[in-house]
């Protein structure tokens, strides 16, 4: 079985899809959904084949999906504020204006978003997410249910936009790029935060690889074909860097039933942190893990 590579198709070349791993399940939430994985023999885009149909995304996330809710008092609950709070402070100094306006797309909970209006209170900010968790109840947020291909917003309007680990989970994400470049003024920065298929944990772990987050990561880049990407999206990468990678999720998958389900705590922090100085040691030689890519839309 094959079929064209989504990334290839855009660029007019005729990449082909070799498969990987088939009939992958989910490790996480046991949603029942089976399907195979195939990456391009030509640029290394991986897509699941058959493809999820868009008016399906939203059954893939049950009520109880992680993201939906807010860091607990934990020491997990912690480590995932520092990191929401770092985050907010890049996209502030991406933005480069003193009143900035910023999208998040694939806002969940709202907690970047919230950051970013402590951080800088003069800031305005926009959600968009397919799943309202009562933000639209914040007067503080314009927020917007639906995905970015259906949300009615005028073309330029943010100085930034920020994306974690949401890129994956569309059906075209070329043609996602090409959305917030129009929503992007000229100038104006994208920061994008996606597993990087290249990673060494994926190497160890395979189909349980925390990375393919299966069934809810529909494709998946590498720090190579994501340049390509946002190229053909119409964005400028700036830099594409790695960070952590998914060792502690990857564990609870080859160990635990339904492994989101019990809970990410000293455990999977202990791990996390046991593997950061291995993590930093391969980002000294090239992007790993999770990798951010800093982009803009071109001035002209």
């Amino acid at each position: 079985m094959s079929d064209i590579c989504l990334l290839c198709a855009a660029e007019h070349k005729p990449g082909r899809m070799s498969p990987i791993y088939s009939s992958i399940a989910d490790y996480e939430y046991a949603v029942a959904r089976r399907s195979n994985y195939f990456e391009c023999t030509d640029c290394g885009f991986v897509m699941q084949i058959p493809k999820v149909p868009a008016a399906e995304i939203p059954s893939l996330y049950p009520d109880d999906y992680l993201a939906y809710s807010k860091p607990k008092n934990s020491v997990f609950g912690a480590l995932k504020r520092a990191i929401v709070a770092r985050d907010a402070r890049k996209v502030l100094a991406l933005a480069k204006v003193p009143a900035p306006r910023i999208l998040e797309v694939g806002c969940g909970n709202g907690s970047l978003l919230e950051s970013i209006l402590e951080t800088n209170p003069n800031a305005s900010v926009c959600g968009i997410d397919i799943k309202d968790l009562g933000l639209s109840a914040n007067p503080r947020i314009d927020f917007h249910l639906g995905q970015i291909e259906e949300v009615d917003l005028p073309d330029g309007s943010f100085d930034a936009i920020y994306c974690s680990n949401l890129i994956e989970h569309v059906v075209d994400p070329v043609g996602f790029i090409g959305h917030m470049r129009r929503l992007l003024r000229p100038g104006g920065g994208a920061l994008i935060i996606t597993p990087n298929h290249l990673s060494l944990d994926r190497y160890v772990f395979g189909r349980r690889w925390g990375g393919y987050h299966y069934p809810r990561h529909l494709t998946l880049f590498n720090h190579h074909n994501v340049v390509t990407a946002m190229r053909i999206g119409g964005l400028e990468t700036e830099r594409v860097s790695g960070a952590y990678a998914w060792w502690a999720i990857s564990l609870a998958n080859s160990l635990f039933k339904e492994s989101a389900r019990r809970g990410r705590g000293v455990m999977h922090t202990a791990l996390s942190v046991a593997f950061l100085p291995l993590d930093l040691a391969i980002n000294l030689v090239r992007p790993h893990g999770s990798m951010t890519i800093k982009a803009r839309r071109p001035i002209n």
